[in-house]
């Protein structure tokens, strides 16, 4: 049971930091696509609404975060009070 603990925590932690990676290059991406891009008109309303698209996937990303942390800390103390 343990064992199984560990084995989902582990995957927690691998998904999550799977998604911060995917989500650092396709930020990188759009940075050198925008620095391209720079001039053409639309470009402000574009940038805006990309930007509030962004806040939201980083709100729901840290949320994951914290679940994530919260599990791993919880089997940290569950490992700890059993003999």
């Amino acid at each position: 049971m343990k064992r199984m603990k560990k084995i989902a925590s582990l995957v927690a932690i691998a998904l999550t930091l799977t998604v911060f990676v995917a989500a650092q290059q396709t930020s990188a991406s759009s940075q050198q696509k925008n620095q391209s891009m720079e001039g053409m008109p639309g470009q402000d309303g574009q940038m805006n609404g990309m930007m509030q698209d962004c806040h939201k996937n980083m709100q729901s990303l840290q949320q994951s975060n914290d679940r994530t942390k919260h599990d791993i800390e919880a089997a940290k103390q569950s490992r700890q009070t059993k003999p």
